[in-house]
């Protein structure tokens, strides 16, 4: 069953990870008004934190002890922020060959920086950051947007398991997502 959640403000960053996934999106000369991308591999984080500001999800359909635990989505979450007004993205780019960042001639991991401005001084909106791997130009990416709109992200339910599940086979499920990212 596929199930959408609103993640807009500062539920994304204090409720959602992203550090162990996959991100798939299109990096446009200017931002669209609406940014949509694909992440394989979040972690919907269950626990209480004194500095979060946001409840933890109630997803009745995924079961109190899977929720009680924290949720890993091993398969495709569709992310969609809207009124994106500015962002950057940070990249340092993997070895294509080895398992291991790409390295300049003084030894220095490759790093590439996009920086898209807002046009006017006005209100930037919340802040969202992603983490992980990007599949292209693939490497350890960070990348904020700035939106005003809306955010959410949609998933199937079947694809959902505990993250203790995922901590004690990573390979399992991170091969099954490089899998799903490079068909």
């Amino acid at each position: 069953m596929r199930i959408t959640l609103d993640v807009t403000g500062s539920l994304f960053n204090e409720r959602i990870s992203t550090e162990m996934a996959y991100t798939a999106f299109h990096a446009n000369f200017h931002l669209p008004h609406t940014m949509n991308m694909e992440i394989y591999g979040c972690h919907i984080i269950q626990e209480e934190y004194l500095l979060f500001k946001s409840k933890p999800f109630v997803i009745t359909e995924l079961g109190s002890a899977m929720m009680k635990e924290g949720v890993f989505i091993a398969g495709k979450t569709d992310i969609t922020f809207t009124g994106v007004q500015s962002g950057s993205l940070s990249v340092y780019l993997y070895h294509p060959d080895k398992n291991e960042f790409l390295r300049d001639h003084r030894k220095k991991s490759v790093c590439l920086h996009r920086n898209w401005s807002s046009t006017t001084n006005e209100y930037r909106g919340a802040e969202y950051v992603l983490g992980g791997t990007l599949e292209w130009p693939r490497g350890q990416q960070e990348l904020i947007l700035y939106a005003t709109g809306q955010a959410t992200m949609e998933f199937d339910t079947e694809d959902c398991i505990t993250i203790n599940e995922y901590l004690m086979n990573p390979d399992k499920y991170t091969h099954k997502l490089e899998n799903e990212l490079l068909s």
